[in-house]
C-alpha cells in the first residue's frame, strides 16, 4: 500500500515511518503554506514514504521544520530538500511563529528540542521531548537534567488541548487528547522521571555510571535500558 498521511484533525496529518524496530513520525500541518515537521532517517524514507505521501496530498513545497537534530528526525532533510527544492528549511527561535505554529522550547532530552504548538487546535507536537521510560532499546536519554525538569514544569502551564509525541514512549502512549488525557500524559512523564532520579541518586557519585546502568537492567529487565548519559546528567545537574 502506498505511503499516506493519516488525518489527525482539520489541520494536521501524521505519517509513521519504520525506524529500527520502532517508527518515527513525520507531521504535515496545513497552514498559509504547508509545513512539514521532521524528515525521518534515510534517503529511502524520503523517496519511498515522504514524497509519495506528499504527492498524494498534492503538495510539492512549503516550509520544513525539525523537532531536534537526531538522525531519525532530521536525517532525511538533505534528501527532501534536494528532491523538493520548493521546500524551504526554517529554524524558529523560541516563541517565534510560522503561520499558526508557535515554537515552544522543550530542552532537556537535547538542548535544541523544540515543540510546535498549533494555536488553532491547541495541539503540541513535542517530538522526543517527554521521554517517560524511553522506547524499545532506547532508554530515557536526558542530556540536561535541570533543563528537562524545567520543561516538565513549564509544559503544565501551556494551553495544550492535545499532545502528540514522535514515538510511542513506554509510559506515555501515542497521543493525549483533552484536558484529562493531557494532564495524565504530563503527570506520567514527571512520575517516570522522578522514579529514574530516585533510582540514580542513592548511588555514590564516584560509582562508574555503567554500574548504575547494570543495576537498572537487573532491577527492571522489562523496561528500556537506562542510558549512562542520563546518570551523568542527574549527577551533574540535580
Amino acid at each position: 500500500m502506498p505511503a499516506a498521511f493519516a488525518k489527525v484533525n482539520e489541520f494536521l496529518y501524521r505519517l509513521d515511518i519504520p525506524f529500527d524496530h520502532l517508527y518515527t513520525a513525520v507531521f504535515l500541518v496545513l497552514d498559509e503554506e504547508p509545513i512539514l515537521i521532521d524528515s525521518a532517517t534515510t534517503q529511502a524514507d524520503v523517496r519511498d514514504k515522504i514524497l509519495p505521501a506528499l504527492a498524494a496530498m498534492g503538495i510539492d513545497g512549503g516550509k520544513h521544520l525539525v523537532t531536534h537534530r537526531h538522525g531519525d528526525h532530521s536525517g532525511g532533510t538533505p534528501f527532501l530538500l534536494a528532491a523538493r527544492p520548493l521546500f524551504k528549511q526554517i529554524t524558529l527561535k523560541a516563541g517565534a511563529s510560522l503561520g499558526n505554529l508557535e515554537a515552544i522550547p522543550l530542552g532537556g532530552y537535547t538542548e535544541d528540542s523544540m515543540g510546535y504548538l498549533d494555536r488553532r487546535t491547541g495541539t503540541l507536537l513535542c517530538g522526543d521531548a517527554f521521554q517517560f521510560y524511553g522506547v524499545g532499546k532506547y532508554g530515557c536519554g536526558i542530556a540536561d537534567a535541570a533543563m528537562y525538569e524545567s520543561t516538565l514544569t513549564r509544559a503544565c502551564e501551556l494551553p495544550i488541548c492535545s499532545i502528540i509525541p514522535s514515538h510511542d514512549f513506554i509510559g506515555g502512549g501515542l497521543a493525549a487528547t483533552g484536558k484529562e488525557e493531557v494532564d495524565a500524559f504530563l503527570t506520567s512523564a514527571r512520575e517516570k522521571w522522578e522514579e529514574i532520579k530516585a533510582f540514580v541518586l542513592p548511588f555514590p557519585t564516584d560509582d562508574d555510571p555503567f554500574s548504575v546502568v547494570a543495576a537498572w537492567k537487573e532491577q527492571y529487565p522489562t523496561l528500556p535500558p537506562l542510558p549512562s548519559m542520563t546518570v551523568r546528567s542527574i549527577r551533574k545537574n540535580i
